[in-house]
């Protein structure tokens, strides 16, 4: 078993070709790109990437140099504009590897929609884990930092701005793996210096990244048996308020529902703001954004519902992490580790308190996601109030639906306009009425069919004899041996009785119907009829 911490740290000699050739050929017709591979110099000698996705993986990466390809009416990026392909390293520290390359690549796909104001990505694992604008680079880069410190750890840090000697102060306080900017300013690395296993990258051509916001290029995934699927990259369309249309959908009779109102100008930014984000985050996802900063980041999870959840927590427990760090400069998790488990306990519960009262920072954010509100159910539990029963018990019963929105309605949380557009409000069920008095009976039993749909359930004999069956229009009395006469007085069903026998009505006796007291039961003498 070769050594793990070792192998983080050794320099693999990859066995993959100077230069690379990519040919779309159609008939006569060939077009070609030509790629050569990047490598650094670092103490003397010229190495490519460290190694892969994880260490003992050969890895190399390549630079587009020459060719042209134009497939449609889409045409690929030109050669010779490189970024993360091929960044100036003004600090090696560590020799990087893959995931230091393509995080900086998916920092820098989104920052360049994000090109008006000074704007700072920390990403993780090709994700980001905080995103902010500010007046200030410095100010993007301490709330992107505060969005999820804990994650940050560790991370590419992409500024799209020079890099200040505030801002490299604010960044020398926490630990990052790469720092990409389009420059930095005289003293930065000094301090940068005192990190020994940062990367400094310069990427000159990040001063003009708006222009790649409408750049294309080709996207490879490969296949276990060695194939390839190919694909053109993803760009947003919508890059602006003006671009969205307001929701609405049209139900199945024919009727439209609209959003109640038009999002306020704070709110299209916000929106517009986590969409430009969304472009760099693995599906499916949910982001919440206030104030041009991302407050939860929930990722790659295979239903949406879930991950709005992630996202709902991970904000709660971020800001309550952040809160611990500014009081005692402690995380979160090591609060017991440091005060004991007593006082580590206590302060845990304080910064919850605070986490909560602040509602973990949703409220008042948008919500990138649209999600599907289920149909409220209707009608009291034969049990009593939801809150009587456990919580672990109104999961099974209610759903992870339902929760996420009782979640909300607890925080007392505002849907965004944009998930209002497309919210359906319950359809109104019919509710039982103290004072239904002398009402046909089969209509009663359908009323509480419909009340309580697809339950069927078998009731107890009534005292007359024989045994009710459910019939589409009425409901009949079969006579047994101990009954005496179908329309004799006796007790009639219980007002819940389901239906149990469908089809032709049989001729089984006599049609009887009842009134109904107003405490819920039956009374009053059956009628014959017929």
């Amino acid at each position: 078993m070769p050594d793990l911490k070792q192998a983080y740290k050794t320099i693999m000699d990859d066995h993959f070709t100077p230069a690379m050739e990519i040919s779309f050929i159609d008939g006569d017709s060939r077009q070609t790109l030509r790629y050569e591979k990047v490598g650094w110099v670092v103490d003397g000698v010229r190495k490519g990437l460290r190694y892969g996705e994880n260490p003992g993986q050969e890895a190399a990466v390549y630079k587009l140099v020459n060719g042209n390809l134009a497939l449609g009416d889409v045409r690929s990026i030109d050669p010779g504009n490189p970024l993360a392909s091929e960044p100036e390293l003004l600090q090696t520290g560590k020799h990087p590897g893959k995931t230091n390359l393509t995080d900086a690549d998916n920092a820098l796909n989104i920052l360049r929609y994000l090109q008006d104001k000074p704007c700072a990505i920390i990403v993780k694992h090709n994700n980001p884990c905080g995103v902010a604008l500010g007046s200030t680079l410095a100010e993007a880069y301490f709330r992107a930092n505060k969005a999820d410190r804990l994650a940050a750890f560790g991370g590419c840090i992409a500024l799209n701005r020079e890099c200040d000697l505030e801002t490299a102060k604010l960044i020398a306080e926490n630990y990052a793996e790469v720092v990409v900017a389009p420059e930095f300013a005289p003293g930065v690395m000094d301090v940068f210096a005192e990190k020994k296993n940062l990367r400094v990258m310069r990427i000159g051509n990040m001063a003009r990244l708006a222009e790649y916001a409408a750049k294309r290029f080709v996207d490879f995934k490969s296949l276990i048996d060695g194939g390839l699927v190919a694909q053109w990259s993803f760009s947003p369309l919508a890059r602006k308020g003006a671009d969205f249309l307001p929701a609405e959908v049209t139900r199945k009779d024919g009727s439209v529902h609209k959003i109640a109102r038009q999002p306020t100008a704070k709110e299209m930014d916000d929106l517009v703001f986590g969409w430009l984000v969304e472009a760099g985050v693995t599906s499916n996802s949910v982001l919440y954004v206030k104030d041009g900063c991302t407050v939860g980041i929930g990722t790659g999870e295979q239903d949406r519902v879930g991950v709005a959840e992630i996202a709902r927590d991970k904000a709660y427990r971020k800001l309550a992490d952040w809160f611990a760090w500014e009081k005692w400069q402690t995380p979160y998790n090591e609060l017991r580790g440091k005060f004991g488990e007593e006082d580590g306990k206590k302060k845990e519960a304080e910064v919850d308190e605070m986490s909560k009262a602040e509602h973990g920072g949703i409220a008042g954010s948008a919500m990138r996601r649209v999600l599907p509100v289920p149909r409220r159910r209707r009608g009291r539990h034969p049990r009593g109030r939801d809150g009587d029963r456990p919580a672990r018990r109104r999961a099974a019963r209610l759903g992870r639906h339902r929760l996420l929105q009782r979640a909300r309605r607890r925080d007392g949380l505002h849907r965004p306009a944009l998930v209002q557009a497309l919210i359906i409000p319950p359809t109104p069920r019919p509710r039982r009425r103290a004072g239904m008095k002398r009402r046909r009976l089969h209509d009663v039993l359908s009323f509480h069919d419909r009340l309580r749909p697809g339950r069927r359930r078998r009731r107890r004999i009534p005292r007359g004899g024989g045994a009710f069956v459910r019939q589409p229009q009425a409901v009949r009395l079969r006579r047994g041996a101990a009954g005496g006469a179908g329309g004799a007085r006796g007790a009639l069903p219980a007002p819940r009785a389901r239906r149990l026998h469908a089809g032709p009505r049989p001729a089984l006796g006599p049609r009887v119907r009842g009134g109904r007291s107003g405490r819920g039961g039956y009374r009053g003498r059956a009628r014959r009829e017929g």
